[in-house]
């Protein structure tokens, strides 16, 4: 017989390689790298193993606020792709870290759940696995939610168990892996303020364990003190920017957005029933909620909030909700056994595990359909037209702000305007942004190849095919050449202006 030790070893294993497996499923649909950030992430993880931690600004962001107060926020993400960098085909390397990371993800889930005691695991396990497109979406591109989710989940674990020791050191890794640094810290409040609400219980030694990591990682990163300052950008300007119209404006990420109610429920309708369900069993019942139980409510009620308000949070909301569910069946199913189970149970369940299928049908479906589509960048071509004309360091005007990562992933000789986002070109000078949205979209006639190579210092600009306005202007003006043109991106080249550039 097995200890009880090792089956839970085992059980963890088989997990981890059962999400492995169905992960890989979807990852190699395509060869290609299936979304823009991946390009960014891989390739700053080859530059730091080839030329070391960017200590001088990121100079590929030329009128970014990273050129000259880059501090990376995603470090021990892009530490943990290093190795993945020695693979000739990088983008292969990056598939296979992001199955890697993601199997750790859910089985971590899993692993939660059950050294929480809760019933069936496996269970909601597989509902994790059902839990919409856009969740699988987002555990299954090179990006660092997929680090950050598994450490929340970990950090929700030790709240659970006030393992405040083990909180402090997950607080201190997690700063130095995710752009939202203090996330840890918020749950240990949400937790502190539950406890004082619940139970008359005052707790402030939680959330000072997690503001203790917190500081250290914020002390000792290699870019302080330029990382408190791409903190408070990332997770309050940029929010800022989202809430009160700057999201429209500046053409944000849809990430920013919010989610619309009904695609919401229809896309997450297994995780909506099972919460449905067992809110109504348990009123029915009048069965009370345990600590454990009644803590993690706060934990998914927040992040479900969150997530209605931006859609990038769905990511923490979906197995952060499903980790309630389990912990609350374990409790209304008490003592429940398929043996003594009545015929209308039976069906019931029956109805519940073809749903489920369903469910995990429909999500598979749509995530695989969106890796089939995806092709190989349409900035490749003009990348390398790039590498092979342009002067070294040469800025290279490009019309929209998710250019630059792909573009820096085939040529990193070359330095760009903005990456990852438009918020940082703002940020650094609103006016500048105003001057590169209104060119890019060929609001200054015939001006625009003066505006861009006196403001950005270019002698080429990357568009893709869809800036057909500044491709009118560009076509209009007989000093400027469209010198490549592969049918999905096109260069062009503007005379220098007399006198030289200026800024």
């Amino acid at each position: 017989m097995l200890s009880a030790r090792w089956r839970e070893t085992l059980e963890v294993a088989a997990a981890y390689a059962s999400a492995a497996a169905f992960l890989a499923f979807l990852q190699f649909q395509t060869p290609f790298l299936p979304e823009t950030d991946g390009h960014y992430h891989l390739k700053t993880a080859l530059l730091y193993r080839t030329h070391g931690l960017f200590f001088h600004g990121f100079k590929w962001a030329s009128q970014s606020l990273w050129r000259d107060r880059f501090s990376d926020t995603c470090l021990l993400f892009h530490a943990y792709l290093i190795p993945f960098t020695f693979f000739p085909n990088l983008a292969f390397g990056g598939k296979l870290a992001t199955v890697l990371m993601g199997a750790a993800c859910f089985a971590s889930f899993f692993w939660i759940l059950r050294a929480n005691g809760a019933r069936w695991p496996w269970f909601w396990f597989f509902l994790l696995c059902s839990a919409g497109p856009f969740f699988l979406w987002r555990l299954t591109v090179p990006r660092p939610q997929i680090l950050s989710v598994t450490l929340l989940l970990w950090c929700v674990h030790f709240l659970l168990n006030g393992k405040r020791g083990k909180l402090a050191a997950l607080s201190f890794f997690y700063a130095l892996s995710y752009s939202a640094a203090f996330m840890p810290l918020v749950f240990s409040l949400i937790r502190s303020v539950h406890l004082w609400v619940a139970e008359e219980e005052i707790d402030a030694a939680t959330p000072l364990a997690a503001l203790g990591g917190l500081a250290a990682a914020l002390l000792v990163n290699p870019y302080f003190p330029n990382d408190l300052l791409m903190l408070f950008v990332q997770n309050f300007y940029v929010l800022h920017m989202s809430i009160t119209g700057g999201a429209e404006k500046l053409s944000m990420g849809g990430e920013f957005y919010p989610t619309d109610t009904r695609r919401m429920l229809l896309l997450h309708l297994p995780l909506a029933a099972a919460l449905f369900s067992l809110s109504y069993y348990g009123l029915l019942t009048g069965r009370k909620a345990g600590r454990k139980t009644a803590m993690m409510m706060p934990f998914a009620v927040a992040t479900v909030a969150m997530t209605f308000i931006w859609k990038r949070f769905t990511e923490y909301s979906v197995p952060l909700t499903l980790m309630y569910c389990g912990l609350r069946a374990t409790e209304l199913l008490e003592g429940f056994s398929w043996a003594s189970a009545s015929k209308r149970v039976r069906e019931a369940a029956v109805i519940a595990v073809v749903a489920l299928a369903f469910g995990f049908g429909s999500s598979t479906s749509s995530v695989m359909s969106d890796f089939r589509g995806a092709t190989e960048s349409p900035l490749k071509g003009a990348a390398l037209f790039l590498k092979s004309h342009a002067e070294p360091d040469e800025a290279v005007f490009t019309c929209d702000w998710d250019d630059a990562p792909e573009l820096y992933f085939y040529n990193h000789e070359q330095r760009y305007l903005v990456f990852m986002d438009p918020v940082f070109m703002y940020y650094r000078s609103p006016e500048v942004w105003r001057v590169w949205n209104n060119a890019a979209n060929g609001r200054l006639g015939a001006g625009t190849a003066r505006t861009i190579a006196r403001t950005f210092d270019a002698r080429y600009g990357v568009c893709k095919e869809r800036f057909r306005a500044l491709r009118d202007v560009v076509a209009a003006d007989p000093a400027v050449k469209i010198v490549y043109d592969d049918g999905r991106a096109w260069v062009f080249e503007v005379p220098k202006p007399p006198g030289g550039p200026g800024r």
